[in-house]
């Protein structure tokens, strides 16, 4: 801490009449644009997360606390019997109670924000009782909040212990020992350094790949969001019922991520027995030794129209068991999560999306406490940077640990390396600055990432990467795209990055439009009416690529597809040549494709936009009902793997026919130069609000349908002129944000202060109550609200009249009628004292 003056600023005082009845609070104030989009403020970060669950829940309450309640292991509770088995598992990996036992590892910074979103979102229920009214007996709190938060991370390794559990009794361990992803789950990213703009700017693309899910309950629709307040500026999207954003940019750079794949729970096969020593309970074998299995715990599901179930936790050193429920002697299984002893989640989320610069980001990953993915960041220095993230095992080498593995031996055991049963951070797979100013990511191997890496420029380990993985489609054609351009000594413009975030190139037809020639060639059908002769010729005068104008896309799209599952040719990885059966495969297959197309249409010429649409938010989810505005939309089925990805629902007939509901879901363009963020384009289906009758309705389908980025203001300027409604808010710190008033405890609670210092440390002084004592660094905007290196630092501060305090039981707080400001005084001789007590004097 510099040793300079500390101004202080009345701007957060709160002011009571009597006891419990607050007049004024922290202000906060929700903005929304001509999208429906608010942009939150707040004259604290708390401040500002109230905001942010206000507007959440203005636009999506129902929605988002059915997600609450489904990832808390509560959804039985609510919506009936169905649903025991889905809270069972959530149930075992924590919920509100691995929280509550582990709220001392929490940060304070976190549970202060967990706290302001929670009650944002309570103002708002409280002020609408008639909605959401199912959900009248879930009262949401910061706990909710931290474990949602911490379910949203783990929530693939709750899948990877199901899949697992489904190959109990296999015996082959399965093929690179590495799980897969649905395809739908795939993603894009890339950047480039001022070296290959043509602008000389950085820029970063963001192109996550998943179900568009309009009504917002399956947990993949991303809400729009700007938040500023304090050390945050920052704007991007993030799930419903996240306080922040998981993609976005502030001004000083921009990140994004792709889904891994990567391994890192696993799920051990155990001998139990009755306890002789504990009725009731039971021990596991182990190294030849009977241990005991701890009860950590019972949990009690309720089931709305049926009998409430109880859930024993208990647990082996491996991880909770999770098989069979309830316990009996015999074999059991244990699961074991990377995340398992993480709790604080939200911590490294909130130095990430306040992070100034690449080291700032690569610090707050350093926390490890995210699951997996792969990351991408670029600033406005020019940096860029991706890394391979997965809180990994240190697994023993030798195991097959895509099956349960053999839990009564310490052989099978995560090793501990260096402190940690997790890979060090600074081993994982990372790419900084390459030499040739590019970097990409489609779900591929690191070093497909960019120019001149091989795997063994990487500690890739099983389970997180596979030396001999293959570089899908859509990472050959974003890799050749930059490959190119670097080879031929040019830069990229601003126009060519939108092109390609909206390439709709198919690349697999570069290998299966060749083989079907030579097949067609071998094995001609017969073609009395010409149908086949015509389609054969759209093909192959197609372009190749996913255009809603073209007609042979819509041919391939279903051919490649039903000829690959029939035949089992591999789609990704397709051979030279086919044998004279697949050859006849291939006709047949293509023929099927021509007679369907011909009797729903009359014709085997069908443009691909004419049945590959998007419906707007609120219209008819019927997938064959022509939507009242026609919105074509180019990009390929998901199996097609193109970088522009557009998917509808599964058809029987033809893949592409019907609405588009999967795909690139929230694409992002942030660009920097030196000086900081200059724009952020981005565009997605439906809206912030699907709700037609919601005053925010309003949605960017049209130009998501059209390849258009739509502007996301951002400056202030910017943020006002296409501001169309505004709501002011006051929010009243929770409990845990105030300091205590006083050292008596049956009056600290008459006057209690807050303090604005997002980074303050420790957080917590030796009682366990907020740090009365705040450092800051002069000039350090996260704490510094003048923002300068002036010789003074400058917290914003609030007094607190009259509140109860639950701390404090003794505390009865009382009507205050005046006080007496002893320091700073308002007659001093040095002039910053004196302006901040006159600051508070006016508050």
């Amino acid at each position: 801490m510099n040793r300079t003056p500390i101004v202080f600023l009345a701007g957060l005082l709160l002011l009571a009449g009597s006891a419990g009845d607050v007049v004024a609070g922290v202000s906060a104030q929700i903005k929304r644009d001509s999208f429906g989009v608010p942009h939150c403020y707040g004259e604290t970060p708390a401040a500002m997360m109230y905001a942010h669950g206000y507007a959440q829940a203005e636009d999506h309450l129902g929605e988002l606390l059915t997600l609450g309640v489904g990832m808390l292991g509560r959804a039985a509770e609510f919506f009936g019997p169905a649903y025991v088995e889905s809270d069972m598992a959530w149930r075992f990996l924590g919920g509100r109670r691995e929280i509550l036992a582990h709220l001392e590892e929490i940060g304070g910074e976190s549970r202060e924000i967990a706290a302001a979103f929670a009650a944002g979102v309570n103002a708002y229920r409280a002020s609408h009782p008639d909605e959401a009214s199912w959900a009248a007996d879930f009262a949401l709190d910061a706990i909710d909040v931290l474990a949602a938060v911490r379910a949203g991370t783990i929530d693939r390794q709750v899948s990877l212990i199901r899949d697992k559990l489904g190959r109990i009794g296999q015996t082959t361990c399965p093929s690179g020992k590495q799980t897969a992803y649905s395809a739908q789950d795939a993603s894009n990213m890339w950047a480039i350094t001022p070296a290959l703009s043509a602008s000389g700017v950085t820029q970063l693309q963001a192109d996550p790949h998943l179900p568009f899910d309009d009504s917002g309950i399956g947990g993949t629709h991303w809400y729009d969001v700007h938040l500023k307040a304090g050390p945050y500026d920052v704007l991007g999207a993030g799930r419903f019922g996240f306080p922040g954003v998981g993609i976005g940019a502030n001004r000083y750079l921009a990140w994004s991520s792709t889904n891994n794949g990567a391994d890192n729970a696993d799920v051990y096969e155990i001998t139990v027995r009755n306890d002789p020593d504990r009725p009731g309970e039971f021990e596991y074998l182990f190294d030849g030794k009977w241990l005991d299995v701890v009860h950590e715990a019972d949990e009690i599901i309720k089931v709305a129209g049926g009998s409430n179930r109880t859930l024993a936790i208990r647990r082996t050193h491996h991880g909770v068991i999770v098989y069979p429920v309830p316990l009996t002697a015999g074999t059991a299984w244990a699961a074991r999560a990377s995340c398992q002893d993480v709790f604080d989640q939200l911590q490294q989320h909130l130095e990430m999306i306040r992070a100034r610069s690449l080291a700032e980001a690569q610090t707050a990953m350093r926390r490890m406490n995210f699951a997996f993915r792969n990351y991408m960041v670029a600033t406005r220095d020019g940096d860029i940077w991706s890394i391979s993230y997965s809180r990994h095992p240190n697994r023993p080498p030798g195991v097959c640990f895509g099956l349960p593995m053999d839990g009564t031996t310490s052989s099978t055991d995560w090793l501990k390396v260096g402190g940690s049963y997790v890979m060090a951070f600074d081993d994982l797979p990372q790419i900084e600055n390459p030499s040739c100013n590019w970097m990409q990511n489609s779900n591929n191997a690191p070093w497909y990432n960019s120019c001149d890496l091989t795997p063994d420029d990487f500690h890739c380990v099983p389970g997180l990467c596979s030396p001999t993985a293959a570089e899908g489609y859509r990472s050959q054609v974003a890799s050749d795209y930059f490959e190119a351009k670097v080879a031929a000594g040019q830069t990229i413009s601003d126009t060519e990055m939108v092109d390609l975030a909206f390439n709709t190139e198919v690349r697999s037809a570069d290998s299966f439009v060749p083989l079907l020639d030579a097949a067609y060639a071998a094995f001609p059908p017969a073609d009395p009416s010409g149908a086949y002769a015509l389609a054969k010729a759209a093909v192959d005068s197609w372009n190749r690529r996913a255009d809603a104008a073209e007609v042979g896309v819509t041919i391939y799209t279903d051919w490649v597809l039903d000829f690959t599952s029939a035949t089992g040719v591999p789609f990704a990885n397709p051979p030279a040549s086919l044998t004279p059966t697949e050859q006849q495969a291939a006709v047949a297959a293509f023929t099927n494709t021509v007679d369907e197309l011909v009797a729903d249409y009359g014709t085997p010429l069908v443009a691909y936009g004419s049945i590959h649409t998007i419906k707007r938010g609120g219209e008819s989810d019927d997938p064959l009902a022509v939507p009242p505005v026609p919105r074509p939309v180019g990009g390929g089925y998901q199996a097609l793997q193109t970088l522009r990805m557009a998917s509808p629902a599964s058809d029987p007939v033809i893949q592409g026919r019907g609405n588009v509901e999967s795909g690139s879901s929230y694409m992002m363009l942030s660009t920097f130069d030196s000086t900081g963020l200059i724009s952020v384009r981005r565009v997605k289906p439906y809206g912030n609000s699907m709700h037609p009758s919601s005053p925010h309705y309003a949605d960017m389908t049209d130009f998501y349908s059209l390849d258009e980025f739509v502007p996301f203001p951002f400056t202030d300027a910017d943020v006002d002129a296409d501001t169309e409604s505004s709501a002011a808010l006051d929010y009243v710190p929770v409990v845990e944000s105030r300091i205590p008033g006083g050292r008596r405890k049956t009056t600290t609670c008459a006057a209690e202060w807050t303090v604005a210092n997002a980074t303050n440390s420790p957080w917590y002084d030796r009682k366990g109550f907020k740090n009365l004592r705040q450092s800051c660094r002069d000039g350090d905007s996260d704490c510094d609200y003048d923002g300068t290196a002036d010789g003074q630092c400058t917290f914003r501060l609030g007094l607190c009249f009259n509140n109860d305090d639950s701390r404090f039981p003794s505390c009865v707080s009382a009507d205050v009628a005046s006080f007496d400001l002893r320091r700073p005084r308002a007659d001093s001789s040095r002039a910053w004292e004196a302006a901040a007590a006159s600051r508070i004097l006016a508050g």
